[in-house]
């Protein structure tokens, strides 16, 4: 999403209610459905049936942690 503008587009503003704003949001891209952008047309496109931008984010979270998990060395106990 490429909507940020004013204050929120700014990297330099970081007054509390600047920092509240970026947080609202960032709680609703959450919220949206997955989109992609068109690299013909350099516009943002949902991509049906990906669900929302939260689900998603979970998605990645969970197979990041089973990947890491499957490559991390094996306890040994020696008796």
């Amino acid at each position: 999403d490429d909507t940020l503008t004013k204050d929120a587009a700014s990297v330099d503003i970081s007054t509390p209610e600047n920092l509240q704003d970026l947080v609202q949001i960032g709680k609703a891209l959450l919220k949206k459905n997955v989109s992609r952008v068109n690299l013909q047309t350099g516009e943002y496109e949902e991509v049906p049936g990906e669900g929302t931008n939260e689900e998603e984010l979970i998605t990645f979270a969970e197979k990041i942690s089973r990947e890491r998990k499957a490559r991390e060395p094996k306890m040994v106990i020696l008796a």
